[in-house]
């Protein structure tokens, strides 16, 4: 399942969100990432990877939330 959400969120990647409704509910370009998935409820387990944090820190999200002072919830 990680190895999966870290496709979802690669672009360009085969598995990356196509062009119309993706599992949000939004509408993202074609093969553009969808980094709201790792979020989801039914994902949580994900976040409680170690592999997880190599996703977010990829993707820009540890840099945001450090730059930010920002500490998810799932780190609480």
């Amino acid at each position: 399942a990680i190895a999966v959400a870290d496709d979802v969120v690669r672009p360009g990647s085969a598995v990356s969100v196509l062009a119309g409704l993706n599992m949000i509910g939004n509408y993202p370009l074609a093969g553009e990432p969808d980094p709201a998935v790792l979020f989801r409820a039914d994902t949580v387990g994900l976040r409680e990877q170690p592999r997880f944090r190599a996703i977010s820190e990829r993707i820009g999200l540890e840099r945001y939330w450090r730059e930010t002072n920002i500490r998810p919830s799932f780190l609480c």
